[in-house]
């Protein structure tokens, strides 16, 4: 029958934290002793890598289809010599995931078209007058905005995004910082680019206010302003203590002091356990505290447990599990067993609140019902994950 760990100890699909082809070295061993066609797998993510592996006489042919679900022109793109359109495959194992034995739906976290029913047709921007103001104005650079400014402007809308950090990307491109998630970068940068290459206004380090779209009056609005962290599914009593931190304040660089740290697990979510781990080998103590009967629900499906718990545990990371939080206090976090009576204090200098998200609407709602089309898209209708931030990125840039 085996477990939640059995059919993980050696990944078939293995996710972003295992490096690129890393069954290769079986498959050449295979084709040794064979005088049959032997095919590679496993993570072999762009031609380059494919055709590193044939060159060496590795395999003889290659598999590769996560990386044909995240772009089926791969192969032409790349035969053109224009490898670097090609959309990437992040190895995030979340929307190909098969998720049932009957009427399997199939999907992806980077390509809305595996998932959409409505192509693009592109239609050339010069239909529009020359110097005329944006027709669309998109609030938010990350993934569900920047795939509706793509997809507007392909279809012949000229459009202005703002962004008010620095850098485009959002939520994803924190979520690049933690430990062996680097990859998650890639579709941001896949993205600016396209937006860069079809002209797309990008307005970085601007927030934007009711008051400025008020005065510019665009003839659509797309509101893409993500999401921000929530005090628990019920208010956590001492959230609001000054040795409390969140997810996204770690992952941004702040420096947190502490050494002895209870990481609040409400998610299960990866960005929470990479903090977890990026905490615990700067050599900090780690408890993970949760309500779940395990930690890391959400890595299980992504074949992501069996390495996570691998690493984490030769850091020394304590896990508790099916345990409630009753408060938060100065050096302490009072919690009680789900199947125990009475309350127990952990020690902590510093707690991590791994919280569900709150879609940040203020914008929307302050400009609904002022202007003539608005729409919005992706965390700020509510936190979900990439996939279903640029798959509504597409159909709202399908309406703008």
């Amino acid at each position: 029958m085996g477990s939640i760990f059995s059919t993980h100890m050696f990944p078939f699909h293995a996710s972003m934290h295992a490096p690129p082809a890393y069954a290769a070295h079986l498959a050449a061993t295979i084709k040794a002793a064979l005088t049959i066609p032997v095919f590679a797998a496993g993570r072999i993510m762009n031609a380059a890598q494919a055709e590193h592996i044939l060159e060496q006489e590795q395999a003889d042919g290659v598999e590769m289809i996560r990386a044909l679900i995240a772009d089926p022109t791969l192969p032409r793109l790349s035969q053109e010599g224009r490898a670097g359109e090609v959309r990437p495959c992040i190895a995030c194992n979340q929307g190909c995931q098969v998720r049932g034995v009957m009427n399997v739906p199939l999907g992806c976290n980077v390509n809305p078209d595996v998932a959409a029913t409505q192509p693009i047709i592109p239609i050339p921007q010069w239909l529009s007058p020359a110097g005329a103001a944006p027709s669309l104005v998109v609030v938010g650079g990350g993934p569900a905005g920047m795939e509706a400014a793509r997809t507007a402007a392909l279809r012949g809308r000229r459009v202005a995004l703002y962004e008010r950090e620095q850098t485009l990307g959002g939520t994803v491109a924190l979520a690049a910082k933690g430990p062996g998630r680097g990859e998650l970068q890639l579709i941001s940068d896949y993205l600016q680019a396209q937006l860069e290459k079809i002209g797309v206004e990008i307005h970085l380090g601007v927030e934007v206010t009711p008051k400025m779209l008020l005065a510019q009056r665009p003839a659509t609005v797309l509101i893409a302003t993500g999401a921000y962290t929530g005090s628990g599914l019920l208010p956590i009593p001492g959230h609001d203590l000054a040795h409390v931190v969140d997810v996204r304040r770690i992952l941004r660089g702040e420096r947190c002091e502490g050494a002895r740290v209870v990481v609040i697990d409400e998610t299960g979510s990866h960005g929470l356990l990479s903090v977890a781990e990026l905490l615990a080998a700067e050599g900090r103590g780690v408890e993970i505290v949760t309500e779940d009967w395990y930690v890391g629900h959400d890595l299980v499906a992504t074949h992501d447990i069996v390495p996570w718990m691998q690493r984490v545990l030769a850091h020394g990371v304590t896990m508790t599990p099916h345990t409630s939080v009753v408060r938060i206090e100065p050096g302490q976090v009072i919690v009680s067993d789900r199947f125990i009576a009475g309350e127990r204090a952990l020690p902590a200098d510093m707690v991590v609140l791994g919280t569900y998200e709150r879609p940040e609407q203020g914008l929307y709602y302050a400009l609904k019902g002022h202007l003539p089309r608005l729409f919005r898209a992706g965390d700020c209708v509510a936190p979900r994950h990439i996939e279903q931030a640029i798959l509504e990125g597409r159909q709202a840039g399908m309406q703008a």
